[in-house]
């Protein structure tokens, strides 16, 4: 059979419909689906399984390569076993995958603001480019996830551990309230270019992750954990620091401008060429620490401070030697 349907003046071809198209309607009834597309994939799904499902979508995609993503909105995945399936360039909005098993699936490109991924299953789940803001990752396995370019914005995250994930340029901020990522492991994970500025960071665990280049500017970090961790170039302009345990951390060329560094334990950590000036270091312990070639300014502040041997600032430049 082969059957050509038309949605909002675009053909669609959904070749290939066979004779479940009563259990098709059934399963897009009970999932609130309406696009013709969506509805046959789901379809399949459930009478052929994953692996018949992404055979389906890859044909589809190869016909309309220009932009035709199947609109699963507000579809009920929840406690599915999805384990490889792919949901790449597709509209998720508002979908559940509660509980679902997503261990090795592709959901790249996906627009899924929203959507509500609670306790599932994300291992080596494949997130990159796609657009999943304000949704609800409360609780998910999230080891080995790939979110490379991610928009996570607004995003729930209570009890998730991103540590070892990639994280490179995930877009954190939520530009309408202030995002909460208070006591989350990102320990070992890649989140160069990362943008965590204006995030409640308190408690979270950075230890030997990569920040390279990170946003962090006007973050609220107090306590967190910078063990080994790479700021190289990181944004910190009027970042909260206070009390984080940053030993051996990397903090070169890094723009901390009005950085707030109170009481933090800061022993061995490089400054090299950062730019600290209006910076507070007030009671902070930098012994061992690298300084040199740091700008300051007469507003940055060493008070109480324990500071690396042979600490001088030079008069006309205002760089840190040490």
């Amino acid at each position: 059979m082969y059957i050509i349907v038309a949605i909002k003046g675009k053909i669609f071809d959904v070749n290939g419909v066979k004779n479940s198209l009563s259990k098709e309607a059934q399963m897009a009834r009970r999932r609130h689906i309406t696009d013709p597309v969506a509805s046959y994939l789901l379809g399949v799904l459930q009478a052929e399984g994953v692996a018949r499902f992404n055979e389906e979508h890859r044909k589809h995609r190869e016909r309309f390569p220009w932009g035709s993503f199947p609109n699963f909105s507000d579809a009920d995945f929840s406690r599915m076993n999805l384990a490889g399936i792919h949901l790449d360039r597709t509209f998720l909005v508002n979908a559940s995958f509660k509980k679902a098993d997503l261990t090795d699936a592709v959901l790249t490109n996906a627009i899924g603001p929203y959507a509500y991924f609670a306790e599932a299953q994300l291992a080596n789940t494949n997130l990159s480019g796609g657009n999943f803001h304000h949704g609800d990752f409360e609780k998910a396995h999230a080891r080995g996830m790939k979110l490379v370019g991610t928009v996570l914005a607004g995003v729930w995250v209570k009890g998730v551990n991103f540590r070892g994930c990639d994280c490179r340029g995930t877009a954190f901020r939520s530009a309408t309230n202030t995002m909460n990522l208070c006591k989350v492991d990102f320990s070992g994970a890649d989140l160069s270019g990362a943008d965590f500025s204006c995030c409640e960071l308190a408690g979270s665990d950075f230890s030997e992750a990569k920040l390279i280049r990170a946003n962090f500017s006007c973050a609220t970090a107090t306590g967190a954990l910078f063990i080994g961790a790479d700021l190289t170039g990181a944004d910190l302009r009027g970042t909260s620091l206070k009390q984080i345990i940053a030993r051996n951390a990397c903090f070169e060329n890094a723009d901390a401008r009005d950085a707030k560094f109170n009481e933090a334990f800061l022993r061995g950590a490089s400054f090299r060429n950062a730019d600290i000036e209006s910076a507070d270091f007030r009671k902070a312990k930098l012994d061992g620490a690298c300084m040199e070639g740091a700008r300051t300014d007469k507003f940055s502040c060493f008070e109480d401070a324990e500071l690396p041997e042979h600490f001088s600032l030079t008069g006309g430049n205002k760089e840190v030697k040490s």
